[in-house]
């Protein structure tokens, strides 16, 4: 028996929110990864998708910019060691400029030692 967690869910709303970010369109996405648009639609069904090939995630992570580790950890979050979600926002973070990246760095210091200075 497999007792394996697969989330589809999770991949599913990621390339919903990176067709409204970046294509204008499924169709657009699927031409990106050269796959057949009803790959696409078909994994972003919350009604029984398939689980995606390695192919299909490499391709996805290739268009996305998207580390595949970080795809992969959205279908098997307990094969993961980081939370998809955190890896996603540390990407983005990355991606931003030098002085950009600053910023989010004194703002997540500033709020840790304000959750800190709380629970002394």
């Amino acid at each position: 028996m497999n007792t394996q967690t697969v989330n589809m869910t999770a991949l599913g709303d990621f390339i919903e929110q990176e067709i409204k970010q970046k294509f204008r369109s499924a169709r657009q996405l699927a031409l990106a990864m050269d796959v057949d648009p009803t790959t696409i639609t078909k994994a972003m069904s919350f009604a029984d998708p398939p689980v995606p090939s390695l192919d299909f995630l490499a391709k996805l992570a290739r268009v996305t910019r998207t580390d595949i580790c970080t795809l992969v950890g959205m279908v098997y979050p307990d094969e993961v060691r980081m939370n998809a979600r955190t890896r996603l926002i540390a990407e983005r973070i990355e991606q931003l400029s030098p002085e950009q990246q600053e910023i989010v760095d004194t703002y997540l210091i500033g709020l840790s030692l304000k959750d800190r200075n709380q629970t002394t």
